[in-house]
């Protein structure tokens, strides 16, 4: 039979371009995945002429591959077809530890080539299968191409040929139709997910509609079972209710079931795998239900007249409790899969929902019709008028609402004895036997309502131990074997008892003491309704008062307003003459007294004055917690106090005193004042008293929300502070980074430029040459400013100042400015001092002399029309810790705006156009920052601008200034520069020259060691940065071995070394900072020969 086909599977080696466009075009042509996959199946056996062609589909949820399309080779293979194909849902390929090196190069993403067949036996496909291909369709080797998109495996491609190997053609071929399979795969699987999407979608939709359209739960399961089948693409799907007193499930509904068995089939806890949903609450799944060992083997003969396999089993919760099952159910092996289970799970979520909905639904129709029969019962109780006829209601609407055969309300005789106020099915002697038994509350069930106010119920009196002979012999005439008693009850005062008896020994169910315990509360409502009408009329009245002064104390939260809004609601309702609030001042034991409200044709009484506590009455008040009323300022024992006399004196004859409660803790005392004797009533004071935690909570809530503004406030400027601290220490440390090579490029300008001018002698081109001289030396100022955000000053860089004759040396430093340029531009600007005798301050003189200059030439630019500028100096909190001086600049210029003033700290931003930096403010905040100061701004547009700068005092005496050194000859010196930037070395050189004296150049630390060695020198410089020794080891090494020669240090980095530690730890004798002019290095050779003092 080999033989025969051996012709009939060759492989046309040209692989005609139609044909592969043809099956190019079929692959992409379709959404559907199985079609996808079947026609590129088929196009590789029908149009590329391979013997046999099997793809596969890998699942990432359980890491495995499946069969999914397959196609033989012509008819003859027909009935192989047919027994592969049985195979198909069976196989699956798990990426497991114990997987072969075939699937794992397939996972790998490798494409190779199958020669031997047992590389494909497993125990998913037998040794049968593996040499089917061999030994029925002719194939000698398989091509394995994975199919993949660029993040994950789609699947693999597996073409089998009659030939020994495939051709690099084949190869090259078969490559590119798994490139574009794999595309068409991938569009297939998203339309596939987005189709599931949807139809979930849609079933939720609906599922959801019936839920909040209908509460017919029948219906909304079988919904649920029915697109439970449907979404997980299940041959059956069934639905149970757990009924938790009967401790089972019942099965209500089923889908796709061939016979009856499930109907109403009771599914017990722990049997099967729902018993497991309902012992566990967790989801269950099998892919062999009769013979999966972790079930107990029950339901084994239903299972199999439906000839069920795989099974998905998920719980429908309740209010965290299992409400029942949802199930999946195949009749073949095919299992179901995660994807399966959430869908499973959403559905019975809102299976939970519509058993809860119905639950609800049954219950509130419970409660309704007990609700209804309650309310006509209370309408007939309240009906009546006279007591008698709502006695007989009562008793009779309790024996029938709860199931008793009769009922009785009770109540307590003059002698605390029991009395029958009206009954329902009694005898017409029961009321004289009770009172003629006299019984009293210790010796009868019945009383102890009264007495505990809970329900009693006695079972067979016969054997109660608690009751008299008395009543148990009353009892026994009536026939009673049962009873329950509710006292009657008005705002925790007994005024009854409702007892309603039973004929039969039958227990109260608790439903029915809920009951009668409402039917009780409305009872004693209706005994009582008189009475309550009155008081809960005016209690209501006094409410609504209360209610209406508290929304208004509420509404604010200024304590001041609080006050006027409770003196305008009671004015017109006590008719006070006078209200006077006492806050108490526990440090002092007194009460500081202040005048809230006071009719203007009394005399007036002092506004606000402080009294003693034992010197007023409202001490009294205060401490005992309630009102106190004074009803005679003239009579009253205390009459001889001098704020009764004053009071006496200006007319008022009554005081009522009200404490300030909040949480029982006084605040203080609020006293109303009244010309007539005794003023105030009871309802009046209760009224005050009632409202006095309400003005105590609007005053704390009001004081609350003072501390809070004010501590927000205070938060918000010290992040404000934080943040803009934060931006100026990034923007320094950029800036240090970049201020190295800054200052390189400007150290080489500069000194090319007093090279150019001290040796031309052309005008113009001297005038250049200081232009750029200036111009670099206001670059390095800029990189030192931009570095000062992020430079903290050190202590010993701080010496004792005097800040006036900083600021006046300031003002002199600015004049031209102020002076000479505003008159040259026809303006006029004044300049005022207003400087106090000042103790020093500890700071850095550059730095805080180049702040005041700067705020003196902010200052000048807001008097574009001329103006004034006033600087004054003050001392504030002389003598104490916080000791300061503090300077104003003050000028009547444009001012600010509120927008301006906001972001006058930000870095670079400015109001002067390209002039303007936007550095000067954010520079001089963080000078005066870290002297440990403050800078503030208030300006006002059209008004002007004051900037306030505060700086700690110091006690440290003045320092004097430091007296230059004078210049004198020197002898010409040899002279060594080490510098890696040759622009800069050639230019020191020059200088030097210039200088008299002769200079070698070398480029590195290595060279420069060398040529020190071979002719030693008088001077040495070198650079800090270079690529092979740093400045610090070159320096090391020349003072290690030739001690008397000076090594100065010129480098970028200058204001970041401390030239005493260097001097102290290596020798080297000065740090000559990056760009420098020639008067400093003169200045630096000067010093390091100073001829003996």
């Amino acid at each position: 039979m080999e033989e025969q086909l051996a012709p009939e599977i060759s492989v046309d080696q040209r692989l005609p371009w139609e044909n592969y466009q043809s099956l190019i075009e079929a692959v992409s042509s379709s959404l559907a995945l199985q079609e996808v996959i079947q026609r590129l199946a088929d196009g590789v056996v029908k149009d590329l002429g391979y013997p046999a062609c099997y793809v596969n589909l890998y699942h990432p949820e359980e890491d495995s591959l499946s069969i999914v399309g397959f196609a033989p080779r012509g008819k003859l293979l027909a009935a192989a077809e047919k027994m592969l194909r049985l195979q198909v849902d069976r196989v699956r390929f798990p990426f497991t530890p114990e997987k072969s090196s075939l699937y794992a190069r397939i996972f790998r993403g490798e494409e190779f080539v199958i020669r031997e067949y047992s590389e494909l036996v497993s125990p998913q496909i037998p040794e049968s299968v593996a040499h089917a291909s061999q030994r029925v369709f002719g194939v000698r080797c398989i091509l394995v191409v994975p199919l993949r998109t660029k993040e994950e495996l789609l699947g693999v491609f597996l073409v089998g040929s009659a030939k020994e190997d495939f051709s690099g053609l084949e190869r090259e071929t078969l490559r590119a139709i798994a490139r574009h399979a794999s595309i068409a795969m991938e569009k297939a699987l998203l339309y596939q997910n987005l189709e599931r999407a949807k139809a979930e979608a849609e079933a939720m939709a609906e599922i959801a509609q019936d839920l909040s359209t209908s509460l017919d739960l029948r219906r909304t399961l079988r919904k649920i079972s029915h697109y439970a089948r449907k979404l997980c693409q299940a041959d059956m799907s069934l639905v149970a209710l757990y009924h938790k007193d009967h401790g089972y499930a019942t099965i209500t509904d089923s889908d796709g079931a061939r016979t009856e068995v499930y109907q109403n089939l009771r599914i017990y806890p722990g049997r099967g795998i729902g018993g497991k949903v309902l012992e566990t609450g967790r989801s269950w799944m099998t892919d062999d239900f009769l013979h999966d060992s972790r079930l107990s083997g029950d339901y084994q003969r239903e299972a199999k007249a439906e000839g069920v396999r795989s099974v998905l089993a998920v719980p429908i919760m309740s209010q965290q409790e299992v409400a029942g099952i949802l199930w999946v159910v195949n009749r073949s092996p095919s299992p179901f899969r995660p994807q399966h289970q959430r869908v499973l799970q959403k559905l019975a979520a809102q299976a939970g929902i519509a058993i809860l909905n119905a639950k609800l639904f049954e219950e509130s129709r419970e409660a309704l019709h007990r609700q209804k029969t309650l309310v006509e019962i209370v309408a007939a109780i309240n009906s009546y008028h006279e007591s008698q006829e709502i006695l007989s209601v009562i008793s009779r609407s309790a024996a029938e609402f709860c199931g008793g055969d009769a009922a009785a309300v009770f109540g307590l005789s003059e002698q605390g004895c029991l009395t029958l106020l009206g009954g329902y099915n009694l005898s017409p002697d029961f009321a004289n036997w009770i009172e003629e038994a006299q019984i009293s509350p210790e010796e009868a069930a019945i009383s102890k309502a009264f007495i505990s106010g809970f329900p009693v119920e006695v079972f067979d009196p016969s054997i109660e131990p608690v009751l008299s002979s008395k009543l148990l012999n009353l009892l026994r005439k009536e026939g009673l074997q049962t009873f329950i008693t509710m006292s009657l009850a008005r705002t925790g005062k007994t005024i009854g008892a409702l007892s309603v008896f039973r004929r039969s020994l039958q227990h109260f169910g608790s439903e029915q003491i809920n009951l009668l315990n409402t039917l009780s509360q409305h009872a004693a409502v209706a005994l009582e309704r008189n009475f309550l009408y009155r008081e809960m009329k005016d209690r209501n009245d006094r409410l609504a008062l209360l209610g209406e002064i508290a929304k208004g104390l509420a509404s604010s939260l200024d304590s001041e307003l609080i006050y006027r809004s409770l003196i305008e609601k009671l004015v017109p309702l006590l008719h006070f003459q006078g209200v006077y609030l006492y806050l108490f001042q526990g440090e002092n034991d007194c009460f500081l007294i202040r005048s809230l409200y006071q009719e203007q044709s009394l005399p007036s009484l002092q506004a606000e004055r402080t009294m003693l506590a034992a010197e007023t009455p409202a001490s009294i008040a205060f401490f005992a917690r309630k009102p106190f009323l004074v009803k005679d300022t003239r009579q009253s024992d205390l009459a001889l106090l001098n704020e009764l006399k004053e009071l006496g004196a200006a007319g008022i004859t009554s005081v009522l005193y009200v404490p300030i409660l909040a949480e029982e803790n006084p605040l203080g005392v609020l006293a109303f004042t009244a010309t007539d004797s005794p003023g105030f009533h009871r309802p009046q004071i209760a009224l005050l008293n009632d409202l006095s935690p309400y003005l105590a909570l609007a005053l704390k809530n009001a004081r609350l929300y003072s501390d809070l503004k004010q501590t927000m406030n205070q938060l918000n400027r010290a992040q404000e502070q934080v943040m803009q601290a934060e931006k100026l220490k990034v923007l320094g440390e950029m800036a240090s980074g970049v201020a190295h090579d800054f200052n390189n490029l400007l150290a080489t300008i500069l000194v090319r430029a007093e090279i150019m001018e001290r040796c031309s002698t052309d005008p113009q081109v001297q005038e250049w040459a200081r232009v750029i001289q200036k111009t670099a030396l206001d670059g390095a100022e800029t990189v030192r400013r931009l570095r000062s955000f992020y430079r903290q000053v050190e202590e010993d860089e701080r010496i004792s100042l005097d800040l006036n004759q900083l600021i006046l040396e300031a003002i002199h430093r600015t004049e031209p400015k102020w002076k000479d340029e505003a008159q040259a531009s026809g303006i006029v600007i004044q300049f005022e001092t207003q400087l106090a005798p000042l103790g020093p301050i500890l700071g850095n003189p550059g730095e805080l002399h180049n702040v005041f200059i700067n705020l003196i030439f902010n200052a000048i630019e807001a008097l574009p029309q001329g103006g004034k500028i006033t600087i004054s100096t003050s001392l504030r909190d002389q003598g104490s810790p916080a000791e300061a001086v503090e300077v104003a600049i003050t000028d009547n210029g444009v001012g600010m705006s509120e927008q301006v003033l906001r972001q006058a700290f930000d870095p670079f931003f400015t109001t002067k156009g390209p002039n303007g930096s936007g550095l000067g403010l954010p520079v001089s905040r963080g000078i005066i920052e870290r002297h440990g100061g403050e800078i503030s701004i208030r300006s006002a547009p059209g008004i002007g601008t004051t900037v306030l700068v505060r700086l700690p005092s110091s006690t440290a005496p003045l320092q004097k200034k430091k007296k230059d050194q004078p210049l004198f000859d020197l002898p010409p010196l040899r002279i060594l520069v080490i510098e890696d930037e040759q622009e800069l070395a050639q230019g020191l050189q020059k200088m030097l020259t210039l200088l008299g004296h002769q200079v070698d150049l070398a480029s590195g630390g290595q060279e420069g060691l060398h040529l020190f060695a071979e002719k030693r020198y008088d001077l040495v410089f070198t650079d800090l940065g270079m690529p092979d020794l740093t400045g610090i080891e070159v320096a090391r090494s020349l003072c290690a071995s030739s001690p008397l020669t000076p090594v100065l240090l010129i480098t970028g980095w200058g204001d970041q070394l401390d030239p005493n530690q260097l001097r102290k730890e290596i020798g080297i004798r000065a740090v000559i900072p990056k760009p420098f002019r020639m008067g400093d290095i003169l200045q630096a050779i000067q010093e390091c020969f100073l001829p003996p003092s």
